[in-house]
């Protein structure tokens, strides 16, 4: 599943702990990644081959509004520009960012919440 192989990247590559379509509340500095609609499938000459097309999107919340954005980025700088690597059996095409992280406001407690989405090309999973 993508949000296991994505957050496994993530945890790997120095983030801690990464939540899957949830923020808990505590602590107060969280990373989770959440899946969005994504573009339709691409289906290949050879016929069996499927290119799937699906988009995330990376939260980074903390009390402090530069944590939060300095989490963000290097979560773009784990995913974004990604190329053709195997994560969890799954190959992985390319992921992009459509923008930069942004500070997508505050939660009730006050926290920061940084974001960023990705376009990602993949194989299908089995």
């Amino acid at each position: 599943m993508i949000l296991d192989d994505l957050s496994d990247l993530l945890s790997s590559g120095g983030m801690g702990t990464v939540y899957k379509d949830y923020s808990p509340p505590t602590p107060d500095t969280v990373t989770s990644v959440h899946t969005t609609p994504g573009g339709a499938p691409t289906y290949t000459m050879s016929g069996s081959h499927v290119l799937e097309s699906p988009r995330i999107r990376v939260y980074c919340r903390s009390d402090s509004a530069s944590t939060a954005h300095q989490n963000a980025k290097s979560a773009y700088e784990i995913l974004s520009g990604l190329r053709n690597r195997t994560i969890n059996g799954v190959q992985y095409h390319w992921v992009t960012a459509t923008q930069e992280p942004v500070l997508v406001g505050r939660d009730q407690n006050q926290r920061f919440t940084v974001a960023c989405q990705y376009d990602i090309k993949k194989d299908r999973s089995t």
